[in-house]
């Protein structure tokens, strides 16, 4: 029978059988042909050719722009990363580009990482979704055009070999590690870079472990803008209009509650009478306070729920544990500025808000004489929406930036330039002779013990300058 004939004969059958196993059937019939064949062949190796292109883009180019994209979005998690569970995450750095060209050890340990919400991205670099197991954490680093390796390390010896050593990301572990520490920063090997690195404030550091101010280091990771890397909890920039606010015409409208605060760090671990302050506002007008140290709970801290109950009231007190300088939280920031609340601050001295916070976007303490004149003030502007509305004007002409608490890994990128033979490289420092450790009101003198926090009747607002503490800390 001609080839003819059999497609005739398949054309009968077309309109009897079923039509999908029909056109495979016709498929098929086509490839038999001489020049069919030749075709089908063509496009089963161009197939294998195109599958093979899109295997290795799929592997590595598109992992590059995958963490592209992450640098150059601020390596902020989206939505869907925050709702599903490691097990069901891939780690975006699980694919290096390129093999790493530097390594920097970080003092650490991955227990008391993962405890910390604010060392969530970091811990998720240095763990394995598939089986949970922990190892180091790949980086890309796109403005430097490299790749870094972090790697964990509980004990000083891991830092052997390393290009970076970092201490500081977990206080728990450089107290235990500080002996041992203290005999390395007096002889840091020749080529290896010191890292001291803290987010919190030198009081509180130097409270948990009070020989800190005896090591030495080449470069700092802090939150002051002068540190040589300064990663900020945010930052307001004029011009910019990257948040996305909701335009409201009144912001007191839908507003439950007066005014709020949420603590856990009661007294131990606070350097001024804050507790004292709080408790005398709460005589003069209705404050609920929230957490350990309150009478309402809301559980767990920084979580969603809690943060869009501070948004029910109209005012929040930001207040810091430490009167330290330009020592601004996300208390300030994202509990507050990001979340339609006018913040009542302290901690830092005025001065720093007026040069780093928007204009007009917060009520700071030090400009009271007394706890009752501060209510007053916050009465008067609770009964004017005129009043309280022009607390929201800042953001008709700019947006806040935030870059803490969620400590990103590319953040160590920045060491790089700072490393030996490098032009930002330099000498060794003791921490007690660096800007942050003396930030503070008054100097860290001794060991601080609560007795040494005034009472506040004998206490007054920080100003720069003036009231300082004579005996220090």
């Amino acid at each position: 029978m001609s080839t003819t004939n059999l497609l005739n004969g398949r054309k009968t059958l077309i309109q009897e059988e079923d039509p999908g196993m029909n056109l495979r059937r016709l498929y098929i019939g086509f490839a038999t042909r001489p020049f069919g064949v030749k075709c089908f062949m063509a496009s089963v190796f161009g197939s294998l050719v195109v599958f093979f292109l899109l295997s290795e883009l799929s592997i590595d180019r598109l992992h590059y722009l995958k963490l592209r994209a992450w640098s150059l979005s601020g390596n902020q998690l989206n939505v869907r990363d925050r709702e599903v569970g490691p097990s069901k995450r891939k780690a975006w750095n699980s694919r290096p580009l390129a093999k790493p060209s530097k390594r920097f050890a970080i003092l650490a340990e991955m227990d008391v990482i993962a405890k910390w919400s604010e060392l969530e991205i970091m811990h998720r670099c240095f763990l394995n979704p598939a089986d949970n197991s922990t190892g180091s954490c790949n980086v890309l680093c796109p403005e430097q055009g490299t790749t870094i390796e972090l790697t964990i390390t509980s004990n000083v010896k891991g830092f052997r070999g390393a290009d970076a050593a970092i201490f500081g990301l977990s206080p728990f572990t450089l107290l235990k590690s500080v002996t041992k520490l203290m005999k390395y920063s007096t002889n840091i090997p020749p080529n290896q870079t010191a890292v001291l690195y803290s987010m919190e404030s030198p009081l509180r550091v130097h409270k948990w472990i009070h020989r800190i101010g005896e090591l030495r280091y080449h470069t700092d990771l802090t939150y002051l803008p002068g540190a040589d890397i300064s990663v900020p909890y945010a930052y307001y920039k004029p011009g910019s209009f990257e948040n996305t606010f909701e335009r409201k015409a009144n912001y007191a409208e839908g507003k439950t509650g007066l005014i709020a605060w949420m603590g856990s760090n009661c007294a131990k671990e606070v350097f001024w009478p804050r507790m004292e302050f709080i408790e005398e506002l709460g005589r003069h007008l209705q404050l609920d306070t929230y957490g350990k140290c309150g009478q309402l709970t809301c559980l767990p801290r920084l979580s969603p729920k809690c943060v869009n109950l501070i948004g029910a009231y109209k005012f929040y007190l930001a207040f810091e544990n430490s009167e330290c300088r330009e020592y601004i939280t996300e208390k300030f920031w994202e509990s507050c500025l990001l979340n339609g609340v006018v913040p009542v601050v302290y901690g830092a001295p005025k001065e720093d808000f007026q040069r780093l916070a928007p204009p007009n976007s917060y009520i700071h303490v030090s400009d009271f004489e007394s706890v009752k004149e501060l209510a007053q003030y916050i009465r008067k502007v609770d009964q004017s929406d005129e009043l309280y509305n022009k607390f929201f004007e800042w953001r008709s002409h700019g947006s806040v930036v935030v870059k803490y608490p969620k400590m990103q890994p590319s953040y160590f990128c920045r060491i790089l330039p700072f490393l030996p033979g490098n032009k930002g490289m330099s000498g060794t420092t003791q921490i007690k002779n660096s800007n942050w450790f003396n930030s503070c009101r008054g100097k860290i003198t001794r060991r601080f013990n609560i007795s040494q926090v005034p009472t506040l009747k004998a206490w007054r607002a920080w100003k720069l300058g003036v009231n300082d503490y004579i005996g220090g800390f």
